[in-house]
């Protein structure tokens, strides 16, 4: 309970110890060290927004930004030396599976930082992502954009992105079709945790789509030969 205007809280004895000036402290401390564990645990987080750069119309209900909040975002360093960085998003399909929404994304950059931060440009291999929106299937390849990452502490990094990506879209009826390219904006805090975040940087590159080699060729969307993984099961 807070004192106001220089005046002390006054005692309640029908009040519940929990919002007592004593409990309130105690239960204080206790939210703080839960939110710590929360920010500084395992899994990281983030937020990233999507913006559709299709310019054929524009309707009134149409989102102009949507905006996600991964669960998971985990880097590692590979065995060439390179940073990896990769985001999980899922929802809770409360209404089924035609409810579900998932993203993984992943950025593969150069070095880390040799000192407090670096800034990395994005071109055709740098990014990579997959989503799950109910039935639809897409997946999505960097052509230009710009990140940053910052070293937030013992094995902790944190980040910001901006990069546009083509886009395409699959379905069980129409198969893989092109779609609007997007801009993808976010930021993140990342923990070390190679296990987990090959797991998702492996989803966010599947259906026979990979990384070129580092050569410098830009890479075009290959259109896969089967369908996306799980589409059998819908």
């Amino acid at each position: 309970m807070r004192t106001i205007a220089g005046r002390p809280p006054t005692a309640n004895p029908d009040e519940p110890r929990a919002f007592s000036r004593r409990g309130v402290g105690t239960n204080r401390a206790r939210l703080a060290l839960v939110c710590g564990a929360l920010l500084c645990g395992c899994a990281g987080g983030g937020t990233f927004n999507i913006v559709s750069l299709q310019m054929r119309d524009l309707g009134e209900d149409q989102p102009l930004v949507s905006t996600f909040h991964p669960g998971e975002c985990y880097y590692w360093i590979d065995e060439q030396g390179k940073i990896n960085v990769a985001l999980h998003y899922q929802n809770i399909p409360w209404l089924g599976p035609l409810s579900k929404v998932s993203f993984d994304l992943s950025f593969e950059l150069e070095e880390p930082p040799a000192g407090r931060a670096r800034q990395y440009t994005i071109r055709s291999r740098e990014f990579r992502g997959r989503a799950e929106l109910g039935a639809f299937v897409h997946r999505f390849m960097s052509y230009q954009g710009i990140t940053s990452i910052w070293r937030d502490g013992p094995s902790r990094i944190r980040g910001r992105f901006k990069t546009f990506a083509r886009h395409e879209s699959f379905n069980l009826l129409t198969g893989w079709l092109q779609a609007a390219p997007l801009l993808f904006v976010g930021e993140f805090r990342a923990v070390l945790n190679a296990q987990k975040g090959r797991s998702i940087y492996k989803a966010s590159a599947a259906d026979e789509w990979v990384r070129p080699p580092r050569s410098g060729v830009p890479l075009r969307l290959q259109r896969p030969t089967s369908q996306p993984a799980g589409a059998e099961n819908e």
